[in-house]
């Protein structure tokens, strides 16, 4: 049976200083059936040839997608644009500035099939410009997954 296919949707804009490490942490994704889409929102830095240059080069067995918007749409429409450019089932988003574990698809999809959930969210870890972590959004409580309902969500207390 095939794995149900993810795009990763990569949004960038002005991120020339972070997006090599974000496409690298990407692209090291421990998932097989993975489409990358990476939309730049018509950023004035170098942001988008950094994007260019390294899906140039990249060999790897991920089917990519790449798209600069012009004008610029904003962080929803380039959330938006990402979303329609893709043929995944899951959709996992990634900010330009995101790193992360190798293994963040794959236990999402794996998660999300278990408790036979149609969204999740995730925790996250600062780190300093040196990749050095400056603590979480919440402290961790060891490896626990909590199922919330669309009440939860639209609270404040679903974190």
């Amino acid at each position: 049976m095939e794995k149900t296919l993810v795009s990763a949707v990569v949004i960038t804009y002005k991120q020339e200083q972070y997006i090599k490490q974000t496409l690298d942490s990407v692209f090291a994704q421990d998932y097989d059936n993975l489409e990358i889409v990476i939309t730049d929102d018509n950023s004035p830095d170098s942001t988008f040839s950094i994007i260019q240059e390294y899906v140039r080069d990249y060999t790897g067995p991920h089917k990519v997608i790449i798209n600069q918007n012009v004008p610029n749409l904003g962080i929803a429409g380039n959330v938006n644009k990402g979303v329609a450019l893709s043929h995944g089932e899951v959709i996992c988003l990634f900010d330009g500035d995101d790193i992360s574990l190798p293994n963040r698809v794959s236990k999402s999809v794996k998660l999300m099939q278990e408790n036979g959930v149609e969204g999740g969210t995730l925790n996250m870890e600062y780190i300093n410009k040196d990749s050095c972590s400056t603590g979480f959004y919440v402290e961790p409580i060891g490896d626990v997954t909590k199922i919330f309902g669309i009440k939860d969500y639209l609270s404040d207390n679903y974190i």
